[in-house]
């Protein structure tokens, strides 16, 4: 509870997607560490996960996101990029997030249904206020 006061909790804004990593990196930056138990298990279900089979036995695992979904995922990825620009490992967070839109567009069943929620959630992502103190 002193460390959530400490940080002022989540950043409300972000609803859905990178809220966690958002309050790990406030916890980081006030100086906390973060423990991880490799025990733990959490059972979500976040889209209709399937696996696409390529020649010589590649598979690759396809998350099948609803368009509300992909919005707030692509808005809150470039928002949590922008707001910690001087503190993440840039290169790392705008590889994933480039990997990841090019799998989901190249390979997903509903890619053209999802293209507009993401242009969206890129829009919004981009253009929203980010406090300069992180």
């Amino acid at each position: 509870l002193t460390a959530w006061k400490h940080t002022d909790g989540f950043d409300e804004w972000m609803f859905i997607d990178h809220v966690d990593d958002d309050f790990c990196m406030k916890l980081h930056l006030a100086g906390y560490r973060i423990v991880r138990s490799n025990k733990a298990v959490l059972y979500q279900r976040a889209g209709e996960m399937a696996f696409r089979r390529f020649p010589f036995g590649k598979r690759l695992r396809l998350f099948g996101y609803s368009p509300f979904r992909v919005y707030y995922i692509t808005r809150n990825t470039v928002y949590f990029i922008r707001k910690y620009w001087r503190t993440i490992n840039k290169f790392r967070e705008l590889t994933k997030f480039v990997y990841s839109s090019g799998r989901m567009f190249l390979f997903e069943k509903n890619r053209f249904k999802v293209f507009p929620s993401f242009v969206r959630g890129l829009h919004d992502g981009l253009k929203q206020k980010v406090d300069k103190k992180t």
